[in-house]
């Protein structure tokens, strides 16, 4: 989702926050249903076409998983706008701190966002490291 909605998104300590706690909550969901959660179809072609769209689909298909993230005080749009904002500068500062340009055809996120995954790089990687030991098993 590379709409402008996604990459104007701005992000704050507090949005990502509240999305790692909602991580937190949903990590172990993803764990135990693994199988399910692939098993899911993927939307047709053209299907989706706004963030709106996407949560609606989610909802219709795991309203558990939509549960669990709304349950910890986001709703499952605004999760899904900080998780597509946070990859997308992730990606774009990883690019950028190698002397890379983006490549041709991606899309470039808010420089704002950028700046802010720059400034708070060590608490992003820090909170996943704390999702890849979830899912290892290794609180």
């Amino acid at each position: 989702m590379n709409s402008p909605e996604v990459l104007n998104y701005p992000l704050s300590l507090e949005k990502v926050e509240k999305w790692s706690a909602a991580n937190r909550t949903l990590l172990p969901y993803i764990k135990t249903h693994a199988d399910s959660m692939k098993k899911m179809a993927q939307p047709n072609a053209g299907e989706i076409k706004t963030m709106d769209d996407m949560a609606k689909w989610v909802k219709v298909r795991a309203p558990e998983y939509v549960s669990l993230i709304e349950a910890a005080g986001l709703s499952f749009k605004e999760y899904l706008l900080i998780s597509f904002a946070v990859s997308t500068s992730f990606a774009a500062e990883s690019i950028a701190e190698h002397g890379a340009q983006m490549p041709p055809g991606m899309p470039t996120p808010n420089p704002a966002n950028v700046a802010f995954v720059k400034a708070n790089k060590a608490k992003l990687m820090q909170i996943f490291s704390e999702y890849q030991k979830t899912m290892a098993g290794q609180h």
